[in-house]
């Protein structure tokens, strides 16, 4: 060690090099989930007819189909703002795409859940 230089504590190389290329990986998934639940919900309102106008409000549609076409972006943005923060303190950052990838893959399968739970009962 030189003199008047001190040591600095950071993370491994592997954790930033797993981190970052975890990203890149949640980035590849944003695109396929806000293509996936746009084209998913622009399905659902091919099942609208006349007869069922209230069921299917249009501007219902639209909202959800803009909601998940926009919202694996934010988490991504908001994991890369994260991301960012943890390393500039210098601590592990391995696990944030991990934890942001979860976030709207789970958005989506509850809306998927709630979508046929409601078709189950209004079919009944």
């Amino acid at each position: 060690m030189t003199q008047g230089v001190e040591e600095v504590d950071r993370p491994p190389t592997g954790d930033r090099v797993a981190g970052w290329v975890l990203f890149g990986g949640q980035a590849v998934l944003a695109v396929v989930l806000s293509y996936g639940g746009y084209l998913w919900w622009a399905l659902v309102g091919f099942g609208c007819s006349d007869d069922s106008v209230e069921a299917c409000d249009a501007l219902d549609i639209e909202a959800v189909m803009g909601f998940f076409a926009i919202f694996p972006w934010v988490v991504l943005v908001g994991a890369l703002v994260w991301l960012i923060v943890r390393l500039r303190r210098r601590q592990p950052i391995w696990w944030v795409p991990l934890v942001a990838g979860t976030v709207p893959v789970g958005v989506l399968v509850l809306g998927l859940v709630v979508h046929v739970l409601g078709l189950v009962l209004t079919s009944s």
